[in-house]
């Protein structure tokens, strides 16, 4: 299965989670994404990513949330020339999911400013390929973290920006659209 095809289903798949009810308890639920650059740390080179997220806001404060997340982004190819000859690096983030803690607080009626902290699992795979080539994949749990801004468009609808480290390798400058419901 080519790795576009692969990375669709996988999104379409967590979409179905989307509208959380944590326990039964009428929490302010949401469902979002995101869309921007992905840096991989491990060969400097930015690429093309994506998530989808769902979360809620606890009853007992407007301030405090769960958010889950399930992204992709493209694979980053760099060439150079080292060991004697030409060399070429690989670098695929499969897929991440996150579990994340949200910290939220309203500056303005229509602007809040949030934190983010939890775990993220990410696949990936590395090739480098010159004189002497190598392979490497695996699948990582790492510590997330992040910070961002949402305006509210409308009584549902909110607009950011976000800078998100989701592991030692990958760091993510995305534009987010959230729908409260």
């Amino acid at each position: 299965m080519n790795s576009i095809l692969r990375r669709s289903l996988l999104l379409s798949a967590f979409s179905i989670l989307l509208p959380l009810q944590a326990f039964g308890l009428e929490m302010q639920t949401y469902a979002g994404g995101g869309v921007g650059l992905f840096n991989y740390d491990k060969i400097n080179d930015s690429v093309f990513g994506l998530y989808v997220s769902g979360g809620a806001k606890f009853p007992e404060t407007k301030y405090f949330g769960a958010e889950a997340r399930l992204g992709t982004a493209f694979e980053a190819e760099k060439a150079g020339f080292g060991g004697g000859g030409p060399t070429l690096d690989r670098y695929d983030l499969d897929y991440f999911l996150s579990a994340l803690g949200r910290a939220e607080y309203p500056v303005l009626p229509e602007v809040n400013v949030y934190g983010l902290l939890g775990l993220t699992v990410a696949s990936w795979s590395y090739d480098h390929i010159g004189v002497t080539s190598y392979s490497n994949s695996g699948t990582d749990v790492d510590i997330s973290m992040g910070f961002g801004v949402d305006y509210r468009l409308r009584s549902e609808w909110l607009v950011g920006l976000e800078w998100m480290r989701y592991s030692s390798d990958v760091m993510g400058l995305v534009g987010t659209v959230r729908y409260e419901y």
